[in-house]
C-alpha cells in the first residue's frame, strides 16, 4: 500500500499573492538603532565563547607559543654502541627518494623520551627541489 499526499494545484499569481504579505514584513525598512553593533561582546557571547564545541566547523585549539621542554645533547650512543655526535656526517633518506648526506646539527631528547637529531643537507638538490634541514629520530641513524 502506498501513501499518495494530496497536493493543491494554485497559479503562481495565487502563490505570489499569499507570499506578497510575509515578504513585506521581512523587508520593511529598521530604524538605526537596529543597526548598532556593540563594541563589546555581551554576556552570552562570553560564555558561548567558553564553551567547547563538538561541531568539525570549530577552529581547533590555538597551541602554546611556550616550547617544548627539550634538552639538548652533545652526543648519542645508538643501541649497536655507535656514537654519534655533533658535527658528523650522516646517511638520510631525501625528499626525492634517493640516499644523500647530512651533517648533524644537533642532538635533543624530547619531553617523550626519544632522542631525534637536527641535520643539514651536504648535498646540492636536483633542480626544481628545495631541501634546507631534517629531522631523523635517533633510531634510524646511519653513519655516512
Amino acid at each position: 500500500m502506498t501513501n499518495k499526499k494530496k497536493t493543491k494545484n494554485i497559479s503562481l499569481s495565487q502563490s505570489i499573492t499569499q507570499l506578497k504579505p510575509a515578504l513585506q514584513g521581512a523587508t520593511q525598512p529598521s530604524t538605526p538603532e537596529e543597526h548598532v553593533v556593540s563594541s563589546t561582546p555581551t554576556q552570552n557571547y562570553k560564555a558561548a565563547a567558553d564553551e567547547p564545541t563538538d561541531s568539525p566547523s570549530s577552529t581547533p585549539p590555538q597551541q602554546s607559543s611556550q616550547p617544548f621542554n627539550i634538552k639538548h645533547q652533545e652526543t648519542f650512543t645508538n643501541a649497536e654502541g655507535m656514537l654519534f655526535k655533533v658535527g658528523d656526517l650522516i646517511e638520510v633518506n631525501s625528499p626525492w627518494g634517493t640516499n644523500a648526506i647530512a651533517q648533524i646539527e644537533s642532538i635533543f631528547l624530547s619531553p617523550t623520551g626519544n632522542t631525534w637529531i637536527h641535520y643539514l643537507p651536504q648535498q646540492d638538490c636536483p633542480q626544481g627541489w628545495n631541501w634546507h634541514r631534517g629531522v631523523i629520530k635517533s633510531t634510524l641513524l646511519k653513519k655516512s
